[in-house]
């Protein structure tokens, strides 16, 4: 179990789904679990929710906070995806609940 492996999380307005989304997601046991999030806009409190995750699990949850808005949902996961070099990489849309 040393191989690393990446959620990428591409957001945009996901406020309605977003919390519980992020902790299907930390409910994982896997021990080498990174997600990596950008947000492409947001225009509700979905940043603000992204931030609070990352304040308390910081050494799981990377939010890229660089101010490039795609409008565009596979533009904003191929930017993610440029900023793995993991072993294995999952999508998750902002809408999902992970089983654990």
């Amino acid at each position: 179990m040393n191989e690393r492996v990446d959620i990428v999380m591409a957001t945009y307005s996901g406020m309605p789904y977003i919390r519980e989304q992020l902790q299907s997601i930390l409910w994982q046991d896997y021990p080498q679990l990174r997600l990596l999030i950008h947000d492409d806009g947001s225009t509700d409190g979905t940043v603000e929710e992204i931030r609070k995750v990352v304040e308390h699990y910081s050494n799981k949850v990377f939010f890229k906070e660089d101010g490039i808005i795609f409008k565009d949902a596979k533009k904003n996961f191929e930017h993610l995806l440029k900023m793995t070099d993991a072993d294995c990489v999952f999508l998750a849309d902002q809408d999902d609940v992970w089983l654990p």
